[in-house]
């Protein structure tokens, strides 16, 4: 059974120089799993596959914290049975803010984080 999973991000967006790899990542992660449901900081230009539905909090529209922090509350709120597993990308607070959310709902987590340059990171 394929899984069903959610990724938290700052940018899903192609141009960006300095996050296009994560366009890439959520790309192939979205082979191996039936829905992705992606919530990002800031939405840009992506051509991502129909299974997979991004979400923005609005940076993009130059929303205040509030109005994002309401909206996380509200995607976390909405979909948390369209996913089984949670995947964040370069954002620990986040697994420690709304982490024992996800425990709660007995969902998995995993974090993916490299500090520094990730060329020395791999060495």
């Amino acid at each position: 059974m394929k899984r069903r999973l959610l990724i938290m991000t700052k940018i899903v967006d192609v141009d960006d120089l300095a996050y296009a790899y994560i366009h890439r990542y959520i790309d192939e992660i979205a082979k191996h799993a039936s829905v992705v449901h992606v919530i990002t900081w800031k939405k840009g230009y992506h051509t991502l596959p129909p299974h997979v539905l991004v979400h923005s909090l609005g940076e993009e529209e130059k929303r205040g914290r509030i109005v994002m922090s309401v909206r996380l509350l509200w995607y976390l709120a909405r979909y948390i049975r369209a996913y089984r597993d949670v995947l964040v990308i370069d954002s620990p607070w986040k697994v420690v803010a709304i982490g024992p959310w996800w425990k709660l709902w007995r969902k998995s987590i995993g974090l993916w984080y490299v500090k520094g340059d990730p060329d020395t990171a791999l060495s």
